[in-house]
């Protein structure tokens, strides 16, 4: 997966982690501030082929909500496929993302780490203070404790 879209992944799911757990309840009138689905975003070009950064806000809440992700990734290369094709990969890939209300505080925050020779791949979740592990290459979830799912229903 391109760094570009795992980082678009990342804030995709941290904006509906946020708007799911109610924080972008729909505020503003006719003539008040742009409504939740108004995201606006800056994509610098630092000139490294192998970093991408992005950032925005949208209105939310009665408040902006700061969106900002950030990725680095190694050479990339092509391997086969086991259809007989090819595919483009990377060995290194690392992205992490954030929301952050206007007064400062954190909504979620999300990191993707990929090293495929040690045949590591975490995306972490925070949100409520809880972070939620998954591993990609097993697809699996690692487990919460007790008192995490009431954290995150608050």
């Amino acid at each position: 997966m391109s760094r570009r879209v795992m980082s678009i992944f990342i804030a995709a799911a941290l904006c509906a982690a946020a708007m799911s757990s109610g924080a972008a309840a729909a505020t503003g009138t006719k003539s008040g501030p742009p409504q939740n689905h108004a995201l606006m975003l800056d994509q610098p070009d630092d000139g490294n082929p192998y970093t991408d950064s992005f950032s925005g806000q949208y209105w939310s809440g009665g408040q902006y909500v700061n969106v900002d992700a950030y990725s680095v990734e190694s050479d990339t290369y092509y391997a086969p496929t086991s259809d007989g094709g090819w595919e483009e990969r990377v060995d290194f890939h690392y992205s992490d993302s954030d929301q952050i209300k206007g007064g400062g505080n954190t909504l979620a925050y999300a990191t993707y780490e990929l090293d495929r020779p040690s045949d590591y791949s975490i995306m972490n979740v925070t949100l409520g203070g809880v972070t939620l592990t998954y591993n990609l290459d097993t697809q699996e979830a690692y487990p919460v404790s007790d008192s995490d799912p009431d954290a995150l229903y608050q």
